[in-house]
């Protein structure tokens, strides 16, 4: 995420507990079934009440952006995410300036049309959690195809993405034993697409389905190639 976002005041409201992927370490996921977890029931946050929280600025006094992430729903599958973004995009936290609004996702999911629709609020920051390319991101980002994911994010991108100098646009990239050679790959697409802000972190844990790097001397190349 951009430095300029991380020095903000914000809040982060999970919108829904749905979530097409079965990304193996997230908290929601059974490792084994690669269902979510039994005692979850998946649902939607009302939009009503989301609405009148968020114009209810005094709630979070001195806030200076809302952030949909939490951590067990990709918070494109809410229904009325679309609704949800122009009112919290065009909602005025004073007189001097406008909320903004974060997203964090795995890019799956709606049409190239919504991401050219949503990228023309200039207050809008999507960071796209993308670990690969078509033989590695579903590595761990099980259930996910790549074409919707790469349209998408190119829609966006292409689409302007807001004004910030390419920072409206994030790729969150964890590596892992399987996709680390597809950091360069990865900073030459983002600069293609013109995405300046770009995320790397190495992975410290392991599941059933990827491994950690462990070695030193490539951990050591990892680095440098971040670095690059």
């Amino acid at each position: 995420m951009a430095d300029w976002i991380r020095q903000k005041k914000w809040i982060d409201f999970g919108i829904t507990t749905y979530c097409n992927a079965a990304c193996p370490g997230c908290p929601r996921t059974d490792e084994v079934t690669l269902k979510h977890k039994a005692w979850l029931t998946p649902t939607h946050s009302s939009t009503t009440n989301l609405i009148e929280v968020f114009e209810k600025h005094n709630y979070f006094p001195n806030l200076d952006s809302i952030r949909f992430c939490g951590e067990r729903g990709e918070p494109m599958m809410h229904p009325d995410i679309e609704l949800l973004i122009d009112k919290v995009c065009n909602y005025k936290y004073d007189e001097e300036h406008e909320g903004y609004l974060c997203i964090n996702t795995n890019g799956s999911l709606r049409t190239p049309d919504f991401y050219e629709r949503i990228a023309e609020h200039t207050n809008l920051i999507i960071i796209f959690s993308v670990d690969g390319f078509e033989e590695t991101n579903s590595k761990y980002r099980i259930n996910l195809e790549w074409e919707p994911i790469f349209n998408n994010l190119s829609a966006f991108c292409h689409a302007g993405g807001g004004s910030h100098g390419g920072t409206n646009a994030c790729w969150d990239f964890i590596i892992w034993e399987h996709n680390w050679q597809d950091i360069p790959r990865v900073k030459e697409e983002a600069d293609k697409l013109g995405i300046s802000d770009l995320e790397f972190k190495i992975a410290t844990y392991g599941n059933l389905f990827t491994k950690p790097v462990t070695d030193a001397i490539i951990l050591e190349r990892i680095e440098k190639m971040i670095d690059e």
